[in-house]
């Protein structure tokens, strides 16, 4: 994941950052860490997807907490209303 997607994905799905820098490798460990309005979140998808089976529930990438692609099936492209990912996000987010 680039730096840009975990910190959207972190905004998005309420997950905690843990960055720890390597100063001799200059590298950076990123870590997000689920947090329970995460779970919240991932709870309501499920249920608009038992209402709504046109909208998909990932289960796979939700098991392996792959927030890269959650994000991306979430919320598609946002600069696209029409889009049907991110209406199908309008639904889910919407509590």
């Amino acid at each position: 994941m680039e730096v840009g997607e975990i910190k959207q994905a972190a905004a998005e799905f309420d997950l905690e950052l843990h960055v720890n820098d390597h100063r001799l490798g200059h590298n950076l460990d990123m870590q997000l860490i689920p947090s329970d309005k995460t779970f919240d979140i991932l709870d309501r998808w499920k249920a608009v997807h038992q209402v709504d089976s046109s909208i998909p529930y990932p289960e796979t990438e939700i098991d392996e907490q792959d927030w890269a692609s959650l994000n991306t099936l979430m919320f598609g492209e946002l600069d696209d209303s029409d889009n049907p990912t991110v209406k199908n996000a309008e639904k889910i987010m919407d509590q």
